[in-house]
């Protein structure tokens, strides 16, 4: 017989998760990554913008770098509140393939975050 999975496993899971998140948001400092990709983009948008090329493939590719993190960690608070709706939907319902749907998701979360804690050390702190 398959084990009955535990609701009050999946909130601490949860709990444990955001809590890695949000110090990686801290680490990474959200607010100061949309601000300079704001910088960048005013940047982008001035008329002579190309006119140096090397200059100009730099801040595309540091564009790019800010947007795909930004991206990486709004995903994973997005995951978050989706794995913490299956369980609010399990508590109503007593379904427990919502239960199996919160735990592959939280694995999905986990696998995530161990990869981009990964490359935040090895990128070091200046990337």
């Amino acid at each position: 017989a398959e084990e009955l999975l535990q609701p009050s496993d999946f909130k601490q899971r949860i709990d444990r998760l955001k809590e890695r998140v949000e110090g990686l948001g801290g680490i990474f400092d959200l607010g100061q990554k949309r601000s300079r990709l704001s910088e960048l983009e005013h940047i982008i948008a001035t008329p002579d913008f190309w006119n140096d090329q090397d200059r100009a493939r730099d801040i595309q590719r540091e564009k790019a770098s800010v947007t795909s993190q930004i991206e990486k960690i709004e995903t994973l608070f997005r995951s978050l509140t989706d794995s913490e709706t299956y369980l609010e939907l399990f508590r109503e319902e007593n379904d427990q393939a919502l239960l199996v749907e919160c735990r592959e998701l939280l694995n999905t979360i986990e696998n995530d975050l161990r990869k981009f804690e990964l490359t935040r050390m090895l990128s070091g702190p200046h990337d």
